[in-house]
């Protein structure tokens, strides 16, 4: 969050925080575990990362078993829980 802070204070004023505490976001994204707040501003920093660790970057955020579990839940809850709870109301 403190970096998010920075770039919008970098946006708005004439000081250059660009690439300010590089090697935290490197090590915050790349060594620690990957939780739905890293998902959710890991594109703020993408020029933070060359080509190659970026691809890296995107399969440890979103691997293919924790996406297919997502989707499994909303469809579940689409087409089968939501409904389900309609007719039991009716």
């Amino acid at each position: 969050m403190y970096k998010i802070a920075l770039q919008v204070r970098e946006e708005l004023g004439l000081a250059d925080f660009s690439f300010m505490l590089a090697d935290l976001v490197h090590y915050i994204f790349m060594k620690t575990k990957s939780n739905a707040t890293l998902r959710r501003f890991y594109i703020f920093f993408e020029e933070y990362f060359d080509k190659k660790e970026w691809r890296v970057l995107l399969i440890k955020l979103f691997p293919a078993k924790t996406y297919i579990a997502e989707k499994l839940k909303t469809l579940f809850t689409q087409f089968i829980k939501e409904p389900l709870a309609g007719l039991v109301g009716s």
